[in-house]
């Protein structure tokens, strides 16, 4: 279901970074899992299928690890515009509007975790209205550093 790709990708869309913020490069492999959903017009039984959850790996250069870490978290699914994120000692906190032309109005897309320079662990919420009425998803990510790139 895009709506639901559209929540999971845009958990921390682009922003600057609190130069303290640090993760290593390399390779690093994400789950993210939508645990509810309130979409209306979409039947609950079609949403479970977007409750499984999903692996994707990224690989993150030296240079984005010095200089911008949030990097790792970006997705190129979705218009956001962020307007708060920080990252630092151990805390991710992030709040994105989000459109979407089968949205009423804008999504606002706020994310809270903590990371370590090897790992990190965030719980977003997504909401907005869709067809006049609330929506809400919300869904969990976790990543770690595996691999080489």
């Amino acid at each position: 279901m895009r709506l639901t790709a559209l929540a999971f990708g845009l958990a921390l869309p682009a922003a600057a970074l609190a130069a303290a913020a640090t993760v290593e490069p390399g390779g690093w492999t994400h789950v993210s899992k939508m645990d509810s959903a309130v979409i209306p017009g979409v039947p609950g039984f079609l949403l479970g299928g977007a409750k499984k959850p999903k692996t994707r790996k990224s690989c993150l250069s030296a240079i984005e690890a010095a200089s911008d870490p949030q990097a790792l978290f970006r997705s190129k699914k979705g218009a956001c515009v962020t307007r708060r994120f920080t990252m630092a000692g151990g805390r991710i906190d992030s709040l994105a509007i989000c459109t979407d032309d089968r949205l009423d109005s804008p999504l606002t897309v706020t994310s809270t975790g903590s990371y370590t320079p090897v790992s990190y662990s965030l719980r977003t919420v997504s909401s907005g209205t869709r067809h006049g009425k609330p929506m809400r998803i919300v869904s969990s990510a976790s990543g770690r550093r595996t691999h080489g790139c």
